[in-house]
């Protein structure tokens, strides 16, 4: 009865650590299927997809804002449209993605914004002529 129970045992923590292990290849399976959900709805091709850390803007116990890193996925659209980068917005915005003001920065070289929906968190930085997008879950 000991050999049971211990046996059973066993197979619940090597299928709990099998589990947990494969929790951050799901995470960046997730942030690849967002990409291409984003290019199937936007007809916009992404270029260079590649790990990354996403530095996201929070404000912490004391009111100050600090800056939280997760692995994450960015990708570049080259020679971006003003067409173009109209739809990649209007993704986010048509799809319950909030704008968050502690990511947002705009300048006459370009534009920073973060978007925000549930545990995905993307950044979008925009210059006259490319635009990277850089996705965590």
């Amino acid at each position: 009865m000991k050999k049971i129970i211990i046996f059973i045992i066993l197979i619940i923590a090597l299928f709990t650590i099998f589990l947990l292990g494969n929790r951050k290849v799901e995470e960046k399976e997730n942030i690849v299927f967002f990409f291409d959900l984003m290019e199937k709805d936007t007809n916009i091709n992404f270029s260079n997809i590649q790990n990354s850390i996403l530095e996201w803007k929070v404000v912490d116990e004391n009111e100050d804002v600090v800056t939280v890193e997760r692995s994450s996925k960015i990708a570049e659209v080259k020679n971006i449209t003003e067409n173009e980068s109209r739809k990649l917005y209007s993704f986010f915005e048509e799809n319950g993605f909030e704008l968050d003001i502690y990511n947002l920065a705009d300048s006459p070289q370009g534009s920073i914004k973060g978007y925000r929906k549930d545990k995905v968190y993307c950044i979008i930085t925009q210059d006259y002529i490319d635009m990277n997008i850089n996705c965590a879950i």
